[in-house]
């Protein structure tokens, strides 16, 4: 630097400067939250650990595609419902991570996933054995069909016999074979037509995509179906002439992409992803947390013992999806908060608006911590549901579990949002303006000078008109 060896007024002639770059506003306002690995369920914590001690990720890298495949999972027996609500909705999960090319987005997508993978492409081939009979039934079907309607005309002029006829015809509709479902587990070409399409058929699946690009290019037009998904509320696609599609879809999101095309995806159409509220619904990774020092082993497959048993029981729930999905949904279990449990969703959201407030944690991302318990409670819902189907609450001690692990997302989103905020870019330039000065001023002279030398002769921005 120009100015570092110079001697400075306040400092010794041989005492070194410091120039080093003044420090981003981010860094100012907050310290790294170690991850709460403890507040996971074992079947989750442990995975994490084993994960992690594997390929050397960090936990909520490997959190955030677990809780995905969880949400997936148990997606077609439970919702929940919050104390302020009379509705229930959805417990899915909508989850992004961001990270460089190379830094294992891919190998944790096909190590998590795996087992979604498997079960879509039974399902697929599945359908196709259904499929197969169901045409053979139908031609079968038809034919006695024309026999009976065959029969009907006979009996032309006697009213008896055609009553009778008519009787075993409407006998034979009521047998008519039912068309099985087409389901479409893992929605990759998400364009609005195609989605519908296949959520009208069958209104549950997963968005997966371990780059994302897809996905953003067709978000904005999707964004009123996703928002209803994410609701549990009912969409209708218009068709023109044709019959409306009418349906409440129910999705489960995962998505991995580069920085930079996330970066793209947020400035696209003046921010509407996020103005629209759409960014608040995701729990996200977007940098490294707090870690111990991990092995050096750096494989891993489906027959390690803590993710064979995240397998394991994710593979239960999707046996029991498979039971219906061609035919009738399940009776989905609404789970709610116990006594305490509501005492302390009703005091957290006090808090909540409290941190809202100007001067508050969160002042600068309302929308994201207003959305919190709400996600809060879903991660309840899906750890308690992991641990035992037969349940229908949530304790005090499971709530606040998942508040703890919700703070740290909220805090993965404040260091993705923050630095777009109005106030971020006025305190990078206050410190970038301030930084420029304390360097002129060591530049301008060694020794003490009249503050109107700065008024008049100092960068713009310190001059008097």
């Amino acid at each position: 630097n120009q100015y570092a060896n110079k001697p400075c007024w306040g400092y010794e002639d041989n005492e070194e400067v410091d120039f080093s770059p003044p420090p981003e506003p981010s860094e100012l306002q907050h310290q790294p939250l170690p991850f709460p690995i403890e507040e996971f369920v074992p079947l989750l914590q442990d995975a994490i650990i084993e994960i992690q001690q594997a390929l050397q990720l960090p936990a909520g890298m490997i959190a955030t595609a677990l809780l995905a495949g969880a949400s997936y999972g148990c997606q077609s027996f439970i919702e929940v419902i919050q104390p302020q609500n009379t509705n229930s909705e959805p417990c899915t999960l909508y989850s992004l991570i961001s990270r460089k090319p190379g830094e294992g987005k891919t190998t944790l997508n096909n190590l998590v996933m795996s087992v979604i993978y498997d079960f879509a492409s039974e399902i697929h081939f599945l359908y196709e054995k259904h499929i197969s009979h169901y045409n053979t039934e139908l031609r079968l079907w038809k034919n006695d069909q024309k026999y009976l309607d065959a029969a009907v005309k006979k009996t032309f002029g006697d009213p008896v016999a055609t009553e009778e006829a008519k009787n075993r015809s409407r006998e034979h509709e009521q047998r008519k074979p039912k068309k099985p479902v087409c389901p479409s587990i893992i929605l990759e070409d998400f364009s609005l037509k195609d989605a519908a399409e296949k959520l009208n058929e069958h209104p549950e699946g997963i968005i997966i995509s371990d780059e994302a690009l897809s996905f953003f290019n067709n978000s904005t037009n999707n964004q009123a179906l996703l928002n209803k998904a994410f609701g549990g509320e009912l969409y209708v696609y218009g068709r023109g002439k044709k019959e409306d599609y009418k349906f409440n879809p129910v999705l489960t999101i995962f998505l991995m992409t580069q920085p930079e095309i996330l970066e793209l995806f947020l400035k696209k159409k003046d921010g509407i992803a996020l103005k629209s509220g759409f960014m608040s619904r995701f729990i996200f990774f977007v940098a490294d947390e707090i870690t111990e020092q991990l092995s050096e082993d750096e494989q891993i497959d489906s027959s390690k013992p803590a993710l064979r048993a995240y397998h394991e029981r994710l593979t239960s729930l999707l046996e029991k999806q498979k039971e219906h999905i061609f035919w009738d949904a399940p009776e989905k279990t609404t789970i709610r908060l116990n006594e305490g449990a509501t005492a302390r969703y009703r005091e957290q959201r006090q808090e909540i608006l409290r941190e809202i407030e100007p001067g508050g944690k969160w002042e600068h991302m309302p929308e994201f911590a207003l959305k919190s318990q709400g996600i809060a409670l879903r991660i309840a819902a899906i750890q308690r549901y992991l641990q035992d189907e037969d349940t229908s609450e949530i304790n005090e001690q499971e709530l606040n579990s998942a508040f703890k692990i919700m703070n740290w997302y909220l805090q993965q989103a404040f260091d993705l949002f923050y630095p777009m905020t109005e106030e971020y870019k006025k305190k990078q330039l206050t410190i970038q303006e301030i930084y420029h000065l304390y360097q002129w001023i060591r530049a301008y002279s060694a020794l003490p000078f009249p503050k109107k030398d700065i008024l008049q002769k100092g960068p713009r921005y310190a001059r008097t008109a």
